[in-house]
């Protein structure tokens, strides 16, 4: 077996300015987004609080803010950040602070 190389946290690059962290951001989003769809219960979950509706989901994705908001809903349900830091292999603090970073880096999103 194959060992998966560790994966760094997102959107924590101290180096990283607002082009990178877009990427980040974006990269960050559409990993979690991936896990949420993987089960019907935890995407239904995240639309039900997020507002958004499943034909819409898309458009939403590319909207300056999604990344944020849908790491604040990841970060509000502990069972679902040791998920998929254990599938990805990140360490689950990591994600709480790609949120801080991103919520005090907005140059990226234009907020």
């Amino acid at each position: 077996m194959t060992k998966r190389p560790d994966m760094r946290p997102f959107a924590t690059r101290s180096t990283a300015g607002p082009a990178a962290l877009r990427l980040d951001a974006e990269a960050l989003a559409a990993t979690i987004l991936t896990f949420l769809a993987a089960d019907p219960d935890r995407l239904g979950d995240f639309l039900a609080t997020s507002g958004i509706t499943v034909d819409s989901i898309r458009d939403a994705a590319g909207q300056p803010g999604f990344a944020t908001g849908i790491l604040t809903f990841l970060a509000s349900r502990d069972d679902l950040i040791l998920e998929l830091a254990a599938q990805e292999r990140w360490r689950p603090e990591d994600l709480g602070t790609a949120l801080v970073r991103l919520e005090g880096d907005r140059g990226w999103d234009g907020a």
